[in-house]
């Protein structure tokens, strides 16, 4: 099983967008072949810091979902949104 770990820090205003685009991402993201959970956080103690952890398979299923449209708007809104 392969976990990957994405730790963000954005700002107050930004958080709400980026958390939403997030969620949007998660269930398509959780029904991608390989796939064995997608869960999102915030951090305790830092309310700004987003925290998304995914497990795999193995690095086949890894390396195609680097490579996916949801992993692309993820990148995106990372880009736009972080602080």
């Amino acid at each position: 099983m392969i976990v990957t770990t994405i730790r963000m820090q954005t700002t107050a205003e930004n958080r709400k967008e980026l958390m939403q685009t997030f969620r949007s991402l998660s269930d398509p993201i959780r029904t991608e072949n390989g796939c064995k959970s997608c869960r999102i956080y915030r951090e305790v103690g830092n309310e700004e810091a987003v925290i998304v952890i995914q497990e795999w398979d193995s690095r086949n299923h890894l390396d195609k979902h680097l490579r996916s449209d949801e992993f692309a708007v993820m990148v995106g809104a990372m880009s736009l949104l972080q602080q």
